[in-house]
């Protein structure tokens, strides 16, 4: 097992989410806690084996996302659990959506996804195709937490623009790359733009979907957060957040925003890998687990303004 999840929402069930990683397994369970076994398989999907993330929709309770090492983000239907209903693939076009064989989300490993705050949109995190080097995409879903699928109206009323991407208040399929990082450099990433990946060929990168290179140097399945950005920031008439990744021995922090002048950056504090992150929203903090057996806690904004290398002090951490 490498991930398990609960419906945040759901009131019709209590099924626990499993994503499974045996050599021979292509496929998640749904497992009752009451009779302590598998209610449900989803299997038929994925091409390869170990699946590395599980999520239920903040939309919807009967809605299961799946994501594996073959570069492929599902969606599925608990009620319909024959085959995917939604595929998110960064190559179709736009109003082409629905589940296809051949839609990858990723042309490497996907290693993380979440959900913005409002649920409108889903976070992945995931190779490239290239060695060491991995990308942040944000893809729009429906008021049903699907992806969106027909392309706006002629009329539809614009809200912002960039790297001639139009962007657009009601829902329309779109795939953001925030840019190609590199877990062994501490240089900021690249600007974000639409589309795929600038350093590969989408046709020949597909032959290296689950390149073991890829795997070792980028590490593990993580945990990412996100947290609400605020009234001050609008990602196409949702909400906009602050976005938490994991890379190799640094924290990314990021926006999901529709505006241009974002800002990112990476906070080194452990030694070594960093598997987990956690948003506390009480508290305005950051958790980070790591291989180094350290937990961290960064308060993200007063931190940020009065030790802007941040290092932080050793008050802001526990040995576990």
């Amino acid at each position: 097992m490498s991930w398990a999840a609960l419906s945040p929402i759901a009131v019709e069930h209590n099924l626990i989410a499993v994503a499974l990683t045996q050599s021979c397994d292509r496929q998640a369970i749904l497992v009752d806690p009451i009779i302590g076994a598998p209610a449900l398989s989803l299997r038929g999907g994925h091409t390869e084996s170990h699946l590395s993330q599980i999520v239920w929709s903040m939309r919807s309770s009967f809605v299961v996302i799946t994501a594996g090492h073959d570069g492929r983000i599902l969606f599925w239907d608990i009620r319909l659990p024959s085959k995917p209903i939604d595929s998110l693939d960064n190559t179709s076009a736009p109003g082409y959506s629905s589940f296809s064989h051949d839609a990858v989300a990723h042309n490497g490993p996907v290693l993380g996804v979440t959900h913005s705050p409002d649920g409108l949109h889903l976070i992945s995190w995931g190779g490239t195709g290239l060695k060491s080097s991995a990308t942040l995409r944000i893809w729009g879903l429906d008021a049903n937490g699907r992806p969106c699928s027909l392309p706006p109206p002629n009329d539809s009323p614009q809200s912002t623009s960039f790297d001639g991407l139009a962007s657009f208040t009601t829902c329309q399929p779109r795939s953001i790359n925030f840019g190609v990082f590199s877990p062994c450099s501490m240089l900021p990433p690249i600007s974000r733009r639409s589309g795929g990946d600038r350093t590969t060929n989408p046709t020949t990168s597909r032959l290296n979907e689950a390149d073991a290179g890829a795997t070792a140097l980028l590490g593990s399945s993580v945990r990412m957060a996100v947290a609400a950005a605020g009234s001050s920031h609008s990602l196409w008439g949702a909400t906009s957040a602050f976005v938490f990744v994991p890379v190799g021995l640094n924290l990314l922090v990021t926006m999901a925003t529709a505006q241009e002048d974002f800002h990112q950056s990476l906070h080194k504090r452990h030694f070594s890998d960093v598997r987990s992150c956690v948003w506390n929203e009480s508290r305005q903090e950051v958790y980070t687990a790591g291989m180094d057996n350290n937990l961290h806690v960064w308060s993200l904004f007063p931190d940020l303004i009065e030790d802007p290398t941040g290092l932080g002090t050793d008050d802001n951490e526990a040995r576990v």
